[in-house]
């Protein structure tokens, strides 16, 4: 029998100007009092339905799935079981209004009526228990989340005789493509997508990755007799080069097989393009950036000051040398005295 309970106020209010009775309705061969001709199966559901009483959507749904095991074979069991379960705990509920009133429970009519607003019944003739059970789905989220496992909704409607599109009124058809066939809804503008250079090896989806790996491994066993060398990358704009300078530069600092210690330094050309003596500003970047580092490493430093000297710059290093030794022997005497 069928689970009778009063619906809350708001759903009273809601439907109290288009409720009525159908129980006058005996001949699924003439047109029910919507407007529209009902199917046998769909029918027998609404008469199985006290008219007096409100459901949820679920139950109207039961009630025609419950003699078409024809709906979607290799799924009827997996759908419907749960559903019957439902409903028999619904049934021993009898006496819990509270439980009732969370549903959103309306009369088979009023059910009915919602379906047809949603319907285009100029392709729509007859109601049948397909048609009615998707938009039963589409009306109500309980009922989709019971129905909406492995694809059922969409596979039930692809048994329908009448095509999709023109079953259901335009706005209706809108959200049966974005729930049930999981369509996105196209639109005039396109999404915003960011141009930001990637720091993060999971973002990488071009493999620029792997690609600065194998740039860095050149570069480490290149020969310290060269002693300067330059590596071009070039590439279009948006290609990825900064990207893959990131990668780079992460790779260095951890070091790999080859023991190469690398001092990087930043320096963006584009934005100093306009100057008159860009290199100079490409020197200070250099001399700012590497000498921060060596100062933290009194080692490093002794070497680049070694370094220095090596540099063809050696003999000033001796000029100083006897410039300072002859004015310490000229003040030396001078202090005594």
């Amino acid at each position: 029998m069928a689970q009778k309970y009063e619906p809350s106020s708001n759903e009273n209010s809601s439907f109290a100007d288009q409720s009525f009775d159908d129980s006058s309705f005996k001949n699924n061969n003439d047109l029910h009092p919507l407007g529209i001709r009902l199917s046998y199966s769909v029918d027998t559901a609404s008469k199985n339905l006290a008219p007096n009483a409100t459901y949820p959507a679920w139950v109207f749904a039961y009630e025609i799935l419950k003699s078409h095991s024809d709906y979607v074979t290799t799924l009827y069991a997996q759908i419907f079981n749960p559903i019957k379960k439902n409903w028999e705990i619904f049934v021993k509920e009898t006496n819990n209004v509270q439980k009732a009133s969370e549903a959103k429970a309306l009369s088979a009519a009023d059910w009915l009526l919602l379906v047809k607003s949603i319907l285009n019944t100029n392709v729509v003739k007859e109601l049948h228990g397909r048609v009615t059970i998707i938009a039963l789905s589409l009306l109500d989220e309980e009922l989709f989340s019971l129905l909406n496992k492995e694809n059922y909704l969409q596979k039930l409607s692809e048994e329908v005789k009448e095509k999709m599109t023109d079953v259901f009124i335009p706005d209706a058809y809108k959200v049966f493509k974005r729930k049930v066939l999981k369509e996105k809804e196209a639109t005039d503008s396109v999404s915003n997508k960011t141009d930001n250079p990637l720091n993060i090896k999971d973002q990488d989806k071009l493999d620029r990755y792997a690609f600065a790996e194998f740039i860095v491994e050149l570069l480490n066993k290149i020969n310290d007799q060269y002693c300067a060398y330059t590596l071009h990358l070039y590439a279009p704009w948006g290609a990825g080069k900064t990207s893959t300078l990131n990668f780079m530069k992460q790779i260095m600092k951890k070091g790999g097989e080859e023991d190469v210690t690398w001092h990087i330094v930043d320096f963006n050309a584009w934005q100093n393009q306009h100057l008159e003596y860009p290199w100079w500003n490409m020197m200070d970047s250099i001399y700012k950036q590497v000498w921060k580092r060596l100062l933290k490493s009194p080692l490093k430093f002794i070497n680049e000051f070694r370094w220095r000297l090596n540099s063809q710059k050696l003999n000033y290093f001796f000029a100083l040398s006897v410039i300072m030794w002859i004015i310490f022997s000229l003040i030396v005497p001078v202090l005594k005295n």
